[in-house]
């Protein structure tokens, strides 16, 4: 009997303490946040928010989304998917024309500013079905991150986008091709 209750005490601990880590193991979640996170100003997009750090942002990238760092520019940081054949091309040019899945924006502290998510990477990482309308979308993912209403645009021949503007804090614009911008606009990272 009393091995017993030994054995239930310490699997209660270890549950416990499971519980107690869980906020260290968070990094790769998917677990989005909403708008008011403490985070920093604007939603968290799978993991990714404004005023991260870049060893942050690079450590999601590689073991949440498998991306790979393909160059940095300056404080802008261009992913590209794990495998993709011109990665390691020596022709800058060839390099270059491989289309960024993510890229990350840095201010001078090396916390991020900016957040262009490509439509291909936000079709993956949602798991958007084919013939998925971006109007349907845009109501799906203003649902999942608490934002209060979009502005619709429609400029030119037609091109549409999604627009939450939060004055002095945030903008987020979501394209009808899917991809979705996010910039600071509060001139502080955090």
């Amino acid at each position: 009997m009393l091995k017993r209750t030994f054995s239930v005490l310490i699997g209660c601990l270890l549950l416990v303490a499971g519980a107690r880590m869980l906020p260290a193991l968070e990094l790769g979640s998917a677990v989005d946040t909403p708008v008011t996170s403490n985070r920093g100003p604007g939603p968290t997009i799978k993991g990714l928010y404004l005023g991260m750090s870049i060893k942050e942002a690079e450590h999601l990238a590689k073991y949440q989304f498998n991306l790979d760092l393909r160059n940095s520019e300056e404080g802008d940081y261009y992913f590209v998917r794990q495998g993709s054949s011109l990665l390691g091309s020596s022709s800058s040019l060839r390099s270059r024309s491989v289309p960024s899945d993510l890229i990350v924006k840095t201010d001078q502290n090396r916390l991020v500013v900016e957040i262009i998510l490509s439509g291909a990477f936000v079709k993956r990482v949602f798991q958007v079905e084919k013939g998925t309308s971006i109007e349907a979308f845009a109501q799906r993912f203003a649902d999942e991150h608490y934002i209060k209403s979009w502005q619709q645009h429609t400029q030119g021949w037609g091109n549409l986008w999604y627009e939450y503007d939060n004055p002095n804090k945030f903008n987020l614009k979501l394209e009808d091709s899917f991809r979705i911008l996010l910039v600071n606009r509060s001139g502080k990272s955090q």
